[in-house]
C-alpha cells in the first residue's frame, strides 16, 4: 500500500508543517515558496486532504493576528500561493486534460463510490481507527495545555484531525486512508516525549517520567 496518495501527501506536508511552525512563530522559513508549492500539489491529490491546510493555516492565521493584528495577518503570502496552485490545478485539468472531468471521473464516481461505504459504526470499530482515534485526544490536550516554543505540536495536533477527519470522510475504513492521522499522531507523540526528555528536570517532578513514556508508547501503539 505504500506509494499511494496518502503516502504521497504526507511526505509534501512533513515539511509544509514545519515550516508553518515557524511562520507561526513570526519568522519567514527558507524554502517557503517550493514547500508551499509542493505541499498544496500534495493536498490537491484528494480534496479530503483539504481539511489538513484548512486547519493549520487558520492557526497560522491566529497566531499572525495576535502578533501584529489581523490587518498584517492577512499578507501571508504562503495561503494565497496554495490557493493560487490549487486554482491552477483545477484550471489544467479541464483544459489539459478535459477526458478526466467527460471519461475518467465518472467512472470512478461509478466503480468507488459506487460500492457503498461500511457506514460510520463499522469503520469506526476498526483497529486501525481507534488507535489513532484513542491516542489523539490526550496527545491534543498535552500540546495545547501550555504552550511554549514553537507551535510544532499544535500544528501536528491540527494536521491529525484533519487526517482523520479525511480517513472518515471516505467512509471505506481501507488501511491506507488512515495512513496521515497514524503518522501526524506518531510524530506528536514522539516530538512531545522529546521535549520532555530535554528538559531534564521534569525528570525530577512527580510524574514526569510517567508522561513523558506515555506519550512516546502512544506513538509506538499507533
Amino acid at each position: 500500500e505504500f506509494g499511494q496518495r496518502e503516502a504521497l501527501m504526507v511526505a509534501a506536508a512533513l515539511p509544509y508543517l514545519l515550516a508553518a511552525a515557524r511562520r507561526a512563530s513570526g519568522a519567514r522559513p527558507h524554502g517557503w515558496l517550493v514547500t508551499a508549492v509542493v505541499a498544496a500539489l500534495g493536498f490537491a491529490l484528494k480534496p479530503h486532504f483539504l481539511a489538513i491546510p484548512a486547519l493549520v493555516e487558520l492557526a497560522v492565521l491566529a497566531a499572525h493576528a495576535r502578533r501584529a493584528g489581523w490587518a498584517i495577518a492577512w499578507r501571508d503570502p504562503v495561503p494565497w500561493v496554495m490557493a493560487a496552485v490549487w486554482a491552477a490545478y483545477g484550471l489544467a485539468v479541464a483544459l489539459l486534460l478535459p477526458a478526466y472531468l467527460t471519461v475518467a471521473l465518472p467512472l470512478a464516481l461509478q466503480l468507488y463510490l459506487g460500492k457503498g461505504g461500511l457506514g460510520w459504526w463499522p469503520v469506526l470499530g476498526l483497529a486501525r481507527v481507534w488507535l489513532p482515534l484513542l491516542a489523539l485526544p490526550p496527545l491534543l490536550w498535552l500540546a495545547f495545555r501550555r504552550p511554549r516554543g514553537s507551535p510544532l505540536p499544535q500544528l501536528l495536533g491540527l494536521a491529525a484531525v484533519g487526517g482523520l477527519a479525511a480517513a472518515l470522510a471516505q467512509d471505506m475504513g481501507w488501511t491506507y486512508h488512515f495512513l496521515p492521522p497514524q503518522c501526524f499522531v506518531a510524530a506528536l507523540a514522539a516530538l512531545l516525549a522529546a521535549r520532555w526528555l530535554d528538559r531534564a528536570e521534569l525528570w525530577r517532578q512527580p510524574g514526569g517520567a510517567l508522561r513523558g513514556g506515555g506519550a512516546l508508547a502512544m506513538g509506538f501503539a499507533v
